[in-house]
């Protein structure tokens, strides 16, 4: 079962197109975990031996020593690899990992515009977390109702039924908080200690059908792999599929047909025993992959898992097999504990006191996002930040942006503009994360459910005498190039990525220009920056110290135009060119015909990510944006 898990996992991180459904191993190991500490808690208060001190002693030994290497690795490759704000942001979630509140930070940070999860090394750990943190109130709470202070089914039943409610309720309202909290993942772990109480009190029920048992398993989680898809939500309704498929096949035992024939071949055995260290290593390397490559390709992919089995392998042979044989329990423990202690010790210090970078270069990075600005004026952001913000006077709105996060990046300027003038100006913005500007196009992505409204709205307030101008703009690259966005025609869904649904979207965005104009208002279209694949331009032979590090020129490479968003650019131009819109094209301030600096010769970076500009960058120097707001 250990080897399903952590293989489905490591497959679908290394190759995300070949399985995307493969991260619901994790929620095998939920259930899993939940059952074999459930057995354990529950045999030691049968048998009178129970004790919270040493079950945390037990965990502890079984988790730390791998930890403890996984983390200083990571520690010592980030400091050689990553610049000097990838670092101070790797050391925050080092300590939030020994801490086991990963998750925490994550789901704190997590949002439309965070940075690419394949950035961060210690992204996985936050399952880790979550199991941890069930295990500071779950063992307490157990030996509390088992000396008879309450019925264990029904509070196991209560509290699974209450976790899987929130967590189905959370997936449709807030997927970030789905996937990250523990409330919402709790009952994963329940249904294994549910599975530990069944076979413990009702163990000839659990004992029936065996193969039955094990082939409806094997088979429920093979649909969640078959079925699911990039952007199915989840955990939900998806989550039972995994999680009730793990519980049948632990119940089924051994003698279980999956069981017996497939899951104890020696390799998945082999699998199974190495599988927590594998685990904690295969996301390194695919990680600082992508960080030192910016794209993994598949023979890349390959060689993280061949790296991953063997620093797995040795591990578990000379870390983890030695702390489990040689010396006291008690004497293990405390070591463990000072040498979990002195990590967090030396990562605060670096964090406190920087340590010599080993790039030699001060490379400036940007440490805002296309939010921040924005976000800063509001109480408290909304779902996808889809929100009306107001810059400038309030009785002077007259300039009115509808768009989505490649809108919100221009803030800075427009704030700017807005208070340059002699006469009073203001704009509004009405935008959300990933919120396409035109109506028509329509997208089932539950991440994406505020954005109708907020879309319909901004168009409304298009139509107020008080606004003079309106300006249009979004990623239209993104939406262009992704499946999950589609117009309706005749009844049918064409989807934005084939030739008629484009068109019929632009056509749509073309008419609606017509009827602003004819409205007497003035009316501008944004099109998109280009994609850029290394839109920090550290070539890789810089980050692994094969080349100078002190080399500016070297970091003012430019970077190729995406043959794609170059086609767009210009099928939007051809669509536009007939109606009586404004096109700005932003390409123009930082590009020539094929190709883009993504540094200016102070080293400012042009982008904060792959799709999004630096809002330092366009506070200086989106000139292209200065005629909207001309007199």
């Amino acid at each position: 079962m250990r080897a399903l898990a952590v293989i489905s996992v490591v497959i679908t991180h290394a190759f995300p197109r070949l399985w995307p459904a493969g991260f619901i191993g994790v929620d095998i190991f939920f259930v899993i975990s939940g059952y074999l500490i459930s057995t354990i808690l529950m045999r030691d208060l049968a048998e009178g031996r129970y004790s919270i001190a040493r079950f945390y002693q037990r965990r502890i030994l079984r988790i730390f020593p791998a930890l403890i290497v996984v983390l200083a690795a990571i520690f010592a490759i980030g400091w050689y690899l990553q610049l000097k704000g990838e670092f101070a942001s790797l050391l925050k979630h080092i300590l939030a990992s020994i801490f086991f509140s990963e998750n925490l930070l994550l789901w704190s940070e997590a949002s439309y515009f965070d940075i690419s999860s394949v950035f961060k090394p210690t992204l996985h750990f936050w399952s880790l977390a979550v199991e941890e943190q069930f295990y500071i109130v779950w063992p307490l709470l157990l030996a509390f109702v088992w000396r008879g202070r309450g019925s264990l089914p029904l509070v196991l039943a209560g509290l699974t039924l209450a976790s899987f409610v929130y967590g189905l309720f959370e997936t449709y309202r807030n997927p970030t908080a789905a996937y990250y909290s523990p409330f919402a993942r709790g009952w994963e772990l329940l249904i294994g200690a549910g599975l530990a109480y069944l076979k413990r009190h009702h163990a000839a029920l659990t004992a029936r059908h065996t193969h039955l048992q094990s082939l409806i398993g094997a088979g429920l989680i093979a649909v969640a792999f078959i079925f699911m898809e990039d952007g199915s939500p989840f955990p939900g309704w998806w989550a039972l599929f995994p999680v009730l498929g793990a519980a049948l096949l632990i119940s089924a035992g051994s003698e279980g047909m999956v069981n017996k024939y497939l899951l104890s071949l020696r390799i998945p055995v082999w699998i199974g025993v190495i599988s927590y260290p594998l685990y904690l290593w295969h996301w390194v390397f695919l990680s600082y992959m992508h960080i030192t490559f910016r794209h993994v390709y598949f023979k890349m992919g390959l060689v993280a898992i061949v790296l991953s089995l063997i620093a797995a392998w040795a591990t578990f042979r000379f870390v983890e097999l030695p702390i489990r044989r040689k010396g006291r329990d008690r004497d293990k423990t405390l070591a463990l504990g000072v040498a979990m202690g002195g990590l967090a010790g030396l990562v605060l210090l670096a964090a406190l006191i920087p340590l010599p970078p080993r790039f030699r270069i001060d490379l400036p990075m940007p440490d805002k996002t296309e939010w921040s600005f924005l976000l800063s004026k509001v109480d408290a952001p909304k779902p996808n930040e889809t929100d009306i913000y107001q810059l400038g006077p309030e009785s002077a709105q007259e300039v009115l942006f509808i768009g989505d996060s490649h809108v919100a990046q221009y803030a800075t300027r427009i704030e700017k503009l807005v208070s340059a003038g002699d006469e009073p100006i203001g704009a509004t913005l009405a935008i959300g994360s990933g919120c396409a500007p035109i109506p028509e196009i329509k997208t089932d992505d539950p991440n994406r459910a505020p954005c109708r409204d907020n879309t319909v709205n901004a168009w409304r307030l298009a139509s107020l005498p008080r606004y003079h101008t309106v300006v249009i703009g979004g990623a239209w690259n993104f939406y262009a190039g992704s499946p999950a966005f589609y117009v309706e025609r005749a009844d049918a869904r064409v989807p934005l990525v084939e030739a008629p649904g484009r068109r019929a979207a632009l056509s749509r965005l073309a008419e609606s220009v017509r009827e602003l104009s004819a409205a007497g208002k003035s009316v501008f279209v944004l099109l998109d920056n280009p994609r850029l694949q290394d839109f920090t331009n550290i070539a890789p032979e810089m980050r692994l110290g094969w080349g100078p590090v002190s080399d500016a020129r070297a970091l003012l490479r430019e970077q190729p135009i995406p043959a794609k968003d170059k086609a767009l650019t210009e099928e939007m131009k051809n669509v536009l060119a007939k109606s009586q819109a404004v096109v700005i094209d932003p390409a123009f301030a930082f590009c020539s015909e094929d190709h883009c600096r993504v540094r200016e010769p102070d080293l400012t970076t042009v982008y904060k990510d792959n799709n999004h500009f630096n809002p330092d960058w366009v506070a200086q120097h989106a000139r292209f944006l200065d005629s909207i707001f001309a007199k």
